[in-house]
């Protein structure tokens, strides 16, 4: 610990104490303080009043009461060790320190951290390194990429490991990835895929039919885990030469290739230990660190697609509350000066019910008066956001977008659909007992469910709102127990059915896990037929019928899309966003700055804002 953060700990635990104010103080209450040897006490005292931060007026005898004097204040030093940390690149400690302190003076830090988050460059002897630092709002709870559940775990694999294929968003259409070319039979229920030549692990390691073998099996000998029904068609993997992987299949699946590039798919090292060393794979970057407080991935100079040009990207867990968040964003660009670019995400917020529980949900009745108290349009009317779009379904091709119009036929409707709900309701026999509702945390996730309350309310449903965490709840089998309903959000892949697929077979998907063996059969079975279908348009319009049953059942209320907006600097280049909400690392490049032609020193620091809206 440096001599600043004693001062700190010294600071933090006189609170009341102000700048200049006599203290009386022991040398043994110092030491606790301190936490160190009342010898190290008298050391790290005299070192502080050398750097002019206190005075010190002691009074020899075992217990007796010296005098101490602070003149440096907490929210100075605070503000003079992060901003240390920061250039010195110790995160990891930066964040600790912030997290300690009282709200005041965390928002006085991540309000200048203008030289934090967005890109920076520091030229060295070696050349121009770039940084680019994204902010998180949670902790990735595995890196293991047939096991990421949340969006951002997901975003980051993509970064870290390749597929056999890969998905072109810009054409939506399959690309070669790892494998150079594949083919399958007549019957589709074998399929064989062509590796490339000297494709390089981080490891060192040359990728080789074996690895692809050991990835699948990985999973298929698993009999728990999460995405065994996604590589359940998988009967057999063979390496017939170091180059060529044979797929046997229970049956026909043309779509195989949609879910060989899918996030899930990623290929490791055969023999890999997951959760004891940082992750694997072929692609773009290299997780260098990982900690609860920072993932930092280096470029991986071997990528058999071409090196990235940015050198390193760091991500930072910064859990704010709103008003932090906003003080971040409002310095980042004081000028006003930046880029805007704007995503729309792939998938949509939506209620759905717990049915592996027992109640009131269970009632179809009762769930089709939900359906009418949480009506899409209204709440969209009622909130005026300009970043949302009401939305029919999910899936792709399903979005029929709706404008909702103020006048009186339509206000007129949102006070019968309350009728309605009432009728329902007196059909369900629901009988006024209190219903938990799962709110994933989230401030516009909160303002909705406070309106669904309000509404509810109005027809005699009691609810009760409980906030949770989706990646605890992905994790934590008893997470969603007891809740009967259940409000959340999906974020899909660039291939949007893929990611509507992933969405109803993986174990490790909230909308999954509320549904009861029944309907878990259901959708096992009209996946393979959607998978076994070699018509592209056929399987959109069999993805669509399901989500019009599961609508009508009630099973599923679709809400509203979002929209996000990433502000950059200039200088940043080849900007877009993929479907997981980050800017894509691959292709992402600075312009540097013209270098001064009048024989002035370059600056050793410069500083590319962004911000990225991950919280």
């Amino acid at each position: 610990m440096q001599l600043l953060d004693h001062y700190i700990q010294l600071r933090k635990a006189m609170p009341g104490v102000s700048e200049g104010e006599e203290v009386k103080i022991t040398i043994s209450s110092l030491s606790q303080h301190l936490c160190c040897t009342m010898r190290n006490v008298n050391l790290l005292i005299k070192r502080m009043k050398e750097e002019g931060w206190l005075d010190w007026y002691p009074v020899r005898g075992r217990g007796r009461h010296s005098t101490l004097v602070c003149h440096y204040s907490l929210r100075d030093a605070a503000r003079r060790a992060f901003e240390d940390k920061i250039q010195s690149n110790r995160l990891d400690e930066a964040l600790t320190l912030a997290s300690d302190l009282p709200l005041h003076m965390r928002l006085d830090l991540f309000g200048g951290l203008r030289t934090g988050l967005g890109l920076y460059s520091l030229q060295r002897a070696g050349g121009r390194q770039d940084t680019l630092r994204i902010p998180l709002d949670s902790p990735f709870v595995t890196l293991d990429p047939s096991r990421v559940a949340l969006w951002g775990e997901a975003g980051i694999a993509m970064e870290i490991y390749d597929r056999l294929v890969a998905y072109d968003a810009e054409n939506e259409q399959l690309v070669p990835g790892l494998a150079l070319a594949w083919e399958s039979n007549e019957e589709g229920n074998e399929w064989i895929f062509y590796l490339r030549k000297e494709v390089s692990f981080h490891n060192g390691k040359t990728l080789d039919a074996m690895d692809v073998k050991y990835t699948f099996e990985r999973i298929l000998q698993d009999g728990s885990h999460p995405g065994l029904n996604l590589f359940s068609p998988i009967l057999q993997v063979d390496a017939d030469d170091k180059r060529m992987v044979r797929f046997t299949l229970d049956g026909p699946h043309f779509m195989f290739p949609d879910i060989l590039a899918s996030v899930h798919a990623s290929i490791l090292p055969k023999d890999s230990e997951m959760e004891s060393e940082l992750p694997i794979g072929t692609g773009p970057y290299r997780a260098t660190h990982h900690s609860d407080r920072i993932l930092v991935l280096d470029a991986f100079s071997e990528y058999y697609r071409g090196r990235p040009d940015l050198d390193r990207v760091e991500m930072w867990q910064l859990k704010l509350p709103l008003t932090e968040d906003t003080a971040i964003r409002q310095t980042l660009f004081p000028d006003g000066q930046a880029c805007v670019i704007e995503h729309q995400v792939k998938g949509g917020v939506y209620m759905t019910f717990n049915m592996r529980e027992p109640g009131p949900q269970q009632n179809a009745y009762f769930r089709e008066a939900i359906g009418y108290v949480m009506n899409a349009q209204h709440l969209h009317h009622d909130m005026g956001r300009a970043h949302t779009q009401v939305i029919s379904g999910l899936v792709a091709g399903l979005n029929e977008y709706d404008t909702y119009e103020t006048d009186e036929t339509s206000m007129e409707w949102g006070r019968r659909e309350l009728h309605l709900a009432k009728a329902c309701l007196r059909r369900s026999g629901y009988d006024g007992q209190e219903l938990r509702v799962w709110v994933e945390s989230g401030q516009q996730m909160e303002e909705d469910m406070c309106w669904f309350a309000e509404r509810c309310t109005q027809i005699g449903v009691n609810v009760k709102l409980c906030l949770g965490d989706p990646a605890k709840a992905l994790h934590d089998p008893y997470e969603l127990s007891g809740h009967s309903l259940i409000y959340t959000g999906e974020v899909f892949e660039d291939n949007a059915a893929m990611g509507v697929i992933s969405m109803y077979l993986l174990e490790n998907s909230l909308f999954r896990l509320a549904m009861d063996e029944e309907q878990l059969q259901e959708l096992k079975r009209e996946c393979k037929c959607i998978i076994s279908s070699s018509s592209q348009i056929d399987r959109m319009r069999l993805l669509v019928q399901l989500e019009k049953r599961l609508i009508g059942k009630s099973l599923l209320i679709p809400m509203y899309q979002m929209r996000e907006k990433h502000a950059y600097h200039p200088s940043l280049q080849d900007y877009r966003v993929t479907a997981y909400g980050l800017p894509d690392l691959r292709r992402l490049w600075v312009k540097q700055e013209r270098r001064p032609q009048n024989g002035k020193k370059i600056n050793e620091y410069e500083h590319y804002s962004a911000y990225i809206p991950l919280w």
